[in-house]
């Protein structure tokens, strides 16, 4: 591992569960090895991106990741940190994403590679981005955000498969609203990530809308099922973000 330059991409944090508690809610896709086998597929396409020079892998089962590490060794090129904990016993109703708001939280505390770049991008470890180049590049012209996500249903929902900030929203922001996260009661990682962003803007913090739909390609652990968008989604998306994009730029301020 090479130390990263301050004027260096935003570093990519990829989170992994491969080992899913046995009372979480809402989440279908439990098989360990099917798990697994979804992260190596997902960390060899990160690595082979030629714009992905950092990236910190961080698993919260205390799983074996000797299978992921070889994936790694084959790039040796890239600046790449794994960090593997078991995450403390909590009530799996609270669902995933509180353990991946731990994962996250743990990643900031412990990686090196985060401690030498304020900027990151966090997809959930079993997703890659078709247009990745699109958003890493948009995420490199907007260092002026503090966080970057793409907004839904009335600004009151984030998506949390991917987005890129300052690692100080992270620590300000997002992580003292850990404990609201409780799929069963209706407060998803998403709602929570939301309430993050305008704490972050009420306090004249700058949050960025990606300027295109994020193209999705991996497992949804919940639904087990694949997110592939064809060509009449990706039609939608755009329109979708394109009136918006104008709504923002002509709402009075």
């Amino acid at each position: 591992m090479t130390n990263t330059p301050a004027n260096a991409t935003a570093c990519l944090i990829l989170t992994a569960t491969i080992k899913v508690k046995e009372d979480m809610v809402f989440t279908a896709r439990t098989d360990t090895d099917t798990r697994l086998s979804d992260y190596k597929q997902a960390l060899a396409l990160w690595l082979a991106h030629p714009d992905i020079k950092s990236l910190v892998l961080v698993e919260n089962s205390g799983s074996d990741i000797s299978e992921l590490r070889e994936i790694a060794n084959e790039r040796p090129e890239k600046n790449v940190e794994f960090l593997s904990f078991k995450v403390r016993e909590y009530d799996g109703s609270l669902g995933k994403g509180y353990g991946e708001m731990i994962c996250l939280q743990y990643a900031i505390e412990h990686s090196q590679l985060l401690a030498l770049s304020p900027q990151f991008v966090k997809v959930t470890g079993r997703y890659f981005l078709i247009n990745a180049t699109d958003f890493l590049h948009f995420a490199d012209r907007r260092r002026d955000a503090e966080i970057i996500c793409d907004m839904l249903l009335n600004l009151t929902w984030a998506d949390s498969r991917v987005f890129a900030g300052t690692t100080d929203f992270l620590r300000n922001y997002l992580f003292p609203l850990r404990d609201e996260v409780n799929d069963s009661q209706q407060s998803n990682f998403e709602h929570v990530l939301a309430r993050a962003v305008h704490a972050c803007m009420a306090n004249r913090g700058t949050w960025a809308e990606p300027p295109f739909p994020l193209e999705i390609q991996g497992v949804s652990g919940s639904q087990d099922r694949g997110w592939q968008m064809n060509v009449k989604d990706k039609f939608k998306l755009r329109i979708r973000h394109n009136l918006f994009a104008r709504f923002l730029a002509t709402a009075p301020r």
